[in-house]
């Protein structure tokens, strides 16, 4: 009776190992299977997706670079019906590239195709990550005032990124005037934002604004970014009295872009000496120390901060920076404390030199 049991239960798990092999030799057959089935579905779609960009490149460059503005309605009869990520994609990466004239052509061809209507619906219903990449597309390829209330919503928005996007927008073909909303802008602006409104105003606007009314703002990231435009756009900087209480900030940073600013446009800074006594000398004796390791520092621009302060603590520290920090301002501190003429320069040179090589 017990070894009919037993052999009975040998039975079954012999029975029981079999059917779990026969089931790991089917699932493993069917994860191979569904593996290729895939792979050859992305391939196909690669493939098309392809064959499609081709297409749609060779019509769009033909439009851009030959094509009158009001020919795009020829786009839409030479390719029909699009797909349209594939379509947006392409016109998108052009959009990036092309200045204000082409770009022109551009918000036209997805005028033709209406791409606006199914980016905001993509902004209105789509995750985070779609929702950026639609605002970030309407940015290349143009938008017109149906769209603007969910913008200025979005330029709301608690998402630094969402908020970007949407006011980049809003800049480009809404409501947002640079010159009056930015100074009283109540969000503060991170340098990674700062740069991409950088790359917005040099690459995408027709003209540059005039970025020292950004220094009337009470928002002193506002401050720092109008004086890091002005400073890459070349703007030059006329130190008038009022203007003068604005940027007279205890913040080190705007003091130091300040700085950076008058030695960039030098040769226009005013010859008023106030400026410079003005500053906290604890924290100009920091900045100076900063801005002595630029790169494009000489000496001839510390000597014009030297001769516009008569205090004699700034002065000294000028000429350690200069000393330190400067390309060739080691040997041109040597040329003037070997010559012997009249004034603080020369002599405070030369004991300069003197306590460096008491050290």
């Amino acid at each position: 009776m017990l070894t009919h049991y037993f052999i009975s239960f040998d039975a079954v798990l012999l029975h029981l190992i079999r059917i779990a092999v026969i089931i790991f030799i089917l699932s493993a057959l069917a994860v191979s299977a569904a593996t290729l089935f895939l792979s050859w579905k992305r391939h196909q779609s690669e493939f098309r997706k392809n064959v499609l960009r081709r297409e749609y490149e060779e019509v769009i460059f033909s439009f851009l670079h030959h094509g009158d503005v009001s020919e795009a309605c020829n786009v839409k009869k030479k390719l029909r019906n699009i797909e349209k990520w594939t379509f947006i994609e392409i016109i998108n990466d052009l959009g990036k590239y092309f200045k204000y004239k082409d770009q022109e052509k551009i918000k036209q061809i997805a005028a033709v195709y209406d791409l606006e209507s199914y980016m905001v619906k993509n902004i209105k219903w789509g995750h985070f990550v779609y929702r950026t990449r639609a605002l970030k597309v309407l940015v290349n390829i143009g938008c017109t005032q149906k769209s603007y209330p969910t913008l200025l919503k979005l330029s709301e928005s608690k998402n630094a990124v969402t908020r970007l996007y949407a006011t980049q927008n809003l800049i480009l073909y809404g409501s947002f005037d640079l010159e009056k909303d930015f100074v009283n802008y109540k969000y503060s602006l991170s340098l990674w934002e700062q740069m991409s409104y950088f790359y917005l105003f040099k690459y995408k606007l027709k003209e540059v604004p005039n970025f020292s009314t950004f220094l009337y703002s009470t928002n002193t990231s506002i401050v720092l970014f109008g004086l890091r435009m002005m400073r890459l756009f070349h703007q030059t900087l006329n130190i008038s009295s009022q203007l003068q209480e604005s940027l007279m900030y205890k913040d080190v940073q705007i003091q130091m872009e300040l700085y950076r600013l008058l030695a960039v446009n030098h040769q226009e800074i005013n010859s008023d000496k106030e400026l410079l006594k003005r500053f906290n000398v604890y924290n100009l004796e920091d900045m100076l120390s900063n801005y002595s390791r630029l790169d494009y520092m000489t000496t001839d621009i510390m000597l014009d901060i030297f001769y516009r302060t008569d205090n004699m603590i700034i002065k000294k520290h000028i000429l350690i920076c200069i000393y330190d920090y400067v390309s060739g301002g080691k040997s041109d501190i040597q040329y003037f404390a070997a010559h012997y003429e009249e004034g603080d320069l020369n002599k405070m040179c030369r004991n300069l030199i003197s306590e460096k090589h008491g050290k």
